[in-house]
């Protein structure tokens, strides 16, 4: 019972740094709720998505993150 209390709590607050960096709740929810230690440590060291480059489409000017953008340019 104690496990599942601990595995909860680590499991909100690692949706919830992965929420303020810009990934899924969800997706760090479940990471954090199985390997609770580590996946929190995991959302800490993530990446912040709101500070990805991005670039604008040169034919659609769409602008996309840059790791999301095709390099001949077709969306």
């Amino acid at each position: 019972m104690a496990y599942v209390v601990i595995a909860v709590c680590f499991a909100v607050s690692g949706g919830l740094v992965g929420r303020l960096k810009g990934s899924s709740f969800w997706l760090w929810f479940l990471i954090s709720g199985v390997v609770p230690v580590f996946g929190l440590l995991a959302a800490l060291a993530y990446r912040y998505d709101s500070k990805e480059p991005r670039r604008r489409c040169p034919t659609c000017g769409r602008v996309t993150k840059l790791y999301d953008a095709r390099r001949d340019g077709r969306a």
